[in-house]
């Protein structure tokens, strides 16, 4: 187990989007027209990086994901099939899914504030994982605790990738919320800058924002409820 502790690009960021040479080994596929496929298409980024062999769909990462049409996706279902594929994963957020499992909608009307809290039970598939949720709890090492700017940057020094969920109308200085997930491939400790993947929409690649901003956005229902998914290749 691994330890430690609908989009508009801002006109001040626009002179971040960088392309520098190395960036070029995290590959880029932008979200769906509809909008609904930022999971799939951060989780496609990092297979692809992984397992450059493989080309995976949006077809076969619904499949994997269980989506539903047109709505967002919750992770465990994804993550239960990449642990299968040889890729190591670790999931840091404070959702208890085993008081989910237990208490349904109830648990998560506790957990997030009213507004995120109707926008997971209707407008994501989280009740049709639910089933998911004893197996993903016994394979996937899940760290039950709100993940941090720290955390990033400590797996990213040691050759992970990172999903991290967050809200992007916050990251566009839009008001209201909108859950997405973005790829963190690069922080910059010194000088406070994340890189990002995108997926949109519209998608942006190779979007350096500050650690304020991004922390703005992924702290979107308070430093209590932030999480990230890391992911490597697991050793032979």
């Amino acid at each position: 187990m691994y330890n430690f502790q609908d989009n508009r690009l801002r006109p001040d960021l626009a002179s971040y989007l960088l392309d520098y040479e190395y960036m070029e080994n995290v590959p880029f596929f932008a979200n769906t027209p509809d909008g609904t496929h930022c999971v799939q298409a951060s989780f496609r980024i990092i297979l692809k990086y992984f397992l450059p062999e493989h080309d995976f769909s949006y077809e076969q990462l619904d499949a994997m994901s269980q989506k539903q049409p047109g709505k967002g996706t919750w992770w465990p279902a994804l993550l239960l099939k990449l642990s299968k594929l040889g890729i190591e994963v670790i999931d840091i957020e404070p959702f208890d899914y085993e008081r989910f499992y237990k208490e349904g909608e109830a648990y998560v009307r506790s957990f997030y504030p009213e507004g995120v809290a109707k926008y997971h039970l209707k407008s994501t598939n989280l009740n049709d994982i639910k089933s998911l949720i004893p197996e993903f709890l016994q394979k996937v090492d899940i760290q039950s605790r709100p993940a941090k700017t720290d955390d990033i940057e400590r797996l990213l020094n040691d050759g992970w990738l990172v999903a991290a969920a967050l809200n992007s109308r916050t990251l566009n200085d839009r008001p209201g919320f909108s859950g997405h997930v973005v790829v963190v491939y690069k922080a910059d400790k010194h000088s406070g800058q994340l890189w990002l993947h995108d997926p949109g929409l519209p998608p942006h690649q190779n979007l350096l924002v500050t650690r304020q901003k991004f922390e703005e956005a992924f702290y979107y229902a308070g430093q209590g409820n932030a999480a990230i998914v890391g992911l490597k290749q697991a050793a032979n």
